[in-house]
């Protein structure tokens, strides 16, 4: 029997793709892996959703996995199930949608070199070949080069299938590396010592709200409410909820609508708790994003803090969402793809 794996790859199209898993990556295909694929005339990176294992249907003609990405799975089955209910509800590409939920230095990048073979050399010399196969030939001749570069160069149109008929003659060599991002790559947690604080700031009315929602709160039934009342109070509430969350060991996605009021929350987070939050959003750099992110999924740290695009963060065990000023327009995205924390009903 053969295995295969369906693949979502980064398209707006409602559809997943069936791919041949070959002998020598069996141990290594795992659902919520990346791995690199064939698509037309190109390779793209797709997130394996499923494995099976079935007879070749007849007439069916399947390409096989060019790649594996990771060691490990990248992502969760949980947020995988996650992730496609999102983008039913919004009727958003879930591959789109997958590609957002990772920092930009995770899309691998492949260069694609190709050189001139002794076979290619002695048929410049012949008559047989054609004019747009000459011309990459003498082309290669001086230096090996990028496709990237050749198509820059040469202009010519439908390059793609000229290579390939070369590289079928054995007239060219095709060398493609893939360069991905390691997660083995981690900077140890340096906590800065920091003078806890007391938290004074929870009046009667404030504790009242808190602890209607903590009398019915087991850590494993899902509630929602809405809170209303000044940012102060509803902090006070927050915190008080976050605290209790953390008592039962469960992990915290705290969303606001502004990126700039993240890093004050960080803050007070270290001085009220002593514990480290990982603040997500898209104006980090591609480095410090994808250490946050790292630490996130290896859930070296209980507190996520956010603009809408850390609803996407790989934070497992979630035991309490805050939505603060959920009616803020900043949480919608529409262009793609489109998305926006669920709103309670």
């Amino acid at each position: 029997m053969t295995l295969f794996a369906e693949v979502i790859l980064s398209l707006p199209l409602d559809k997943n793709f069936l791919y041949i898993i070959p002998d020598s990556q069996k141990d290594l295909v795992r659902v919520g892996s990346r791995v690199l694929v064939p698509f037309k005339e190109r390779e793209r990176t797709g997130i394996v959703i499923k494995l099976k294992q079935r007879g070749i249907p007849k007439g069916l003609k399947l390409k096989e996995i060019h790649a594996v990405l990771d060691k490990t799975p990248l992502l969760s089955t949980d947020f995988l199930s996650f992730t496609k209910k999102l983008s039913a509800y919004y009727y958003s590409s879930w591959g789109e949608l997958l590609q957002a939920s990772l920092p930009p230095s995770f899309v691998p990048k492949t260069r694609t070199t190709l050189s001139l073979t002794d076979k290619g050399q002695k048929a410049l010399d012949e008559e047989t070949l054609s004019d747009r196969e000459r011309d990459v030939l003498l082309f290669l001749r001086k230096h090996p080069y990028s496709d990237i570069y050749l198509k820059r160069k040469l202009k010519m149109t439908s390059l793609s299938s000229v290579l390939s008929q070369l590289e079928s003659k054995e007239f060219i060599h095709v060398k493609k590396e893939v360069k991905t991002e390691s997660l083995e790559r981690k900077r140890p947690l340096r906590l800065e010592p920091t003078q806890l604080e007391i938290d004074f700031s929870l009046d009667e009315d404030s504790y009242q709200a808190a602890n209607r929602i903590v009398t019915r709160w087991d850590g494993k039934t899902f509630l929602s409410y809405f809170l209303f009342g000044p940012s102060e109070k509803r902090e006070a509430v927050y915190f008080y909820l976050i605290k209790r969350a953390l008592t039962l060991r469960k992990k915290v996605l705290y969303l606001v609508p502004e990126i700039a009021a993240t890093h004050s929350l960080v803050e007070k987070f270290q001085k009220r708790f002593g514990e480290h939050a990982a603040l997500l959003h898209s104006r980090m750099s591609i480095r410090t994003r994808e250490e946050e992110w790292s630490k996130i999924r290896s859930g070296r740290v209980d507190i996520v803090v956010g603009p809408r695009s850390a609803v996407l963060s790989p934070a497992e065990d979630l035991g309490l969402v805050i939505v603060d000023e959920e009616q803020d327009e900043s949480y919608l995205q529409r262009e793609n793809p489109s998305y926006a924390p669920l709103r309670a009903s």
